[in-house]
């Protein structure tokens, strides 16, 4: 793939909507179709210092595969209570190495004042599996 191999010295951040990856179980057959060709874009990203940001499961997951990081983002509308798929957006700082620091913004609705409040937590550095 020719994304692969551009500007070997920077790292690479691509963004799709469906995981990279395939998951198992009867619940989720639904996603095995999301991404089609995610082995060969795995295969070549994983040549390369390279993340991969991704949505669709909108849960909080993080794998590595070779150099590739994949992180899956939660549901930026989602109000469900638990902390790895409540309602938040990701910051991510890179620098031409690669990322540097990455971070949750977690918002939790507070029925007592009607307004809420935003937590701010560092993503774990260790794989969450989906």
């Amino acid at each position: 793939m020719k994304l692969a191999s551009a500007e070997r010295d920077r790292h690479l951040v691509v963004v799709t909507h469906h995981p990279p990856f395939r998951l198992e179980g009867p619940r989720r057959r639904h996603y095995l179709n999301g991404l089609s060709g995610y082995e060969k874009l795995v295969e070549s990203l994983g040549q390369r210092r390279c993340t991969l940001l991704h949505g669709h499961l909108h849960k909080l997951s993080r794998r590595q595969v070779g150099s590739l990081e994949m992180i899956g983002v939660p549901s930026a509308s989602n109000v469900t209570g638990y902390r790895e798929s409540q309602l938040s957006y990701h910051v991510y700082t890179f620098d031409r190495s690669g990322l540097k620091e990455a971070e949750a913004v977690i918002y939790w609705p507070d029925a007592d004042d009607g307004v809420g409040r935003f937590e701010r937590r560092a993503l774990p550095e260790t794989a969450l599996e989906v």
